[in-house]
């Protein structure tokens, strides 16, 4: 229960396209924890390789909530 309940104050941060989640974001986390994640369109791995370096969108919003978390 203090899982779920925890996962409720969370922001869940993925792409469409992520090669490790092979059922998706939404069947890997969404549907078991009732989240509403923000996806990335064709993100892939969210990493140094893939261009996400240094993640503006992130940065942005640590100040507001409402930012452009794909603002690379």
């Amino acid at each position: 229960e203090s899982c779920l309940a925890a996962a409720r104050t969370m922001t869940l941060v993925g792409s469409d396209g992520h090669p490790w989640l092979g059922c998706g974001i939404q069947a890997t986390y969404r549907d078991p924890l009732g989240l509403t994640p923000t996806v990335l369109e064709s993100a892939q791995h969210l990493s140094f390789s893939d261009g996400w370096e240094p993640w503006q969108g992130v940065i942005d919003w640590v100040a507001n909530l409402a930012a452009d978390l794909s603002a690379r």
